[in-house]
Order: structure tokens, then sequence, then C-alpha cells
């Protein structure tokens, strides 16, 4: 009698699968014109995972707010009285220090945008983006609108990523 294998047939056309979705990819004709697209992609979604370094441009500091459009997004634009997901990180412009981040893949930071209970850099750096955007927002710190780790008169650099939009419900 002939011993059974606890995977039989099932299990072998599992590895069988395996197998091959690490083979095949390094197949085909390298002509084809593949511009290392794949692997564009992919080092952009592990970034999209970690989040980014805050970048700090070259320069003295602004004393107004500089929004910049890293990624233009394709869903969505916020509205006032969204609440609105996102994944950020901060950092400090003189000293390029992080101080803050919420990045946490699938975990959105929920904030209701429009209502001012966010800072001015939020709440008008935020305006006119759009889910799969990312933005970058550069702008001084304000009396009594100072996040932890920073200090009165310090700028911050915020770079956001807009995972996903809210709105409110129409009641009828």
């Amino acid at each position: 009698m002939r011993e059974r294998t606890p995977f039989g047939l099932v299990g072998a056309l599992l590895a069988l699968v395996v197998c091959a979705a690490f083979v095949l990819p390094g197949c085909g004709d390298e002509s084809a014109g593949d511009d290392g697209g794949t692997a564009l992609r992919s080092a952009e979604a592990e970034e999209r995972s970690k989040g980014p370094k805050p970048e700090i441009p070259q320069g003295p500091s602004s004393d107004h707010l500089i929004v910049k459009d890293l990624i233009e997004g394709t869903g969505a634009e916020i509205e006032k009285g969204d609440t609105v997901g996102v994944h950020y990180v901060a950092g400090i412009y003189e000293t390029g220090e992080e101080i803050e981040s919420a990045w946490v893949p699938g975990s959105p930071l929920g904030f209701p945008y429009g209502t001012g209970s966010w800072s001015y850099g939020w709440e008008e750096g935020m305006e006119g983006a759009r889910v799969g955007g990312r933005r970058v927002l550069i702008f001084p710190t304000r009396p009594g609108d100072v996040p932890p780790g920073s200090k009165k008169g310090d700028t911050l650099v915020y770079v956001v990523d807009v995972a996903e939009i809210e709105r409110p419900r129409e009641d009828k």
C-alpha cells in the first residue's frame, strides 16, 4: 500500500503555482520595452507603506504657507464638512527633525476638514487635495497652534497622503 503524503495532488499543484510565481516574472523578452515601471511602482508602494521622510528645502524658512503636490491625486476632492483620512509625517524646517507621524498602513487618521479644528496650515493647505495625492505643507507655527515637539517660531513641514474621504450624510 502506498503511503499518502499530507499534501497529495493539491499540495503538489500549489507548490508548482508558487514556484511559477517566482520564476515566470523573470522570463520574457527584455526588448519588450519594460522600463522598470514595475520596480518603480513597487518602490512607490513600499514608500507609501513606510511613510516618506520630510524633505527640507534649502534656504531660509518661509513666513507663509507653501503647498506643493508631489503626487496628484485622482480621486474625490476634499470639501468642507468631509472627514478626511490621511497618513502624514511632520518635521521641523530649521532642524530637519521628525516630530510626529501618523503613518499606519490601512489605518488613516481622520480629521474633520473645514471646521477650524486643525491648524491653519492644514485647513488652508489641504484645500483642493484629492484622494490618492501626496502633498507637502510648509508653514510657520502661530501662537496657540504649536504641535508637540515644536516650539513657537518653528516652521513645520508636513508630508500628507490623502487616503480617503467620507462625505457627511444628507438626511432627506
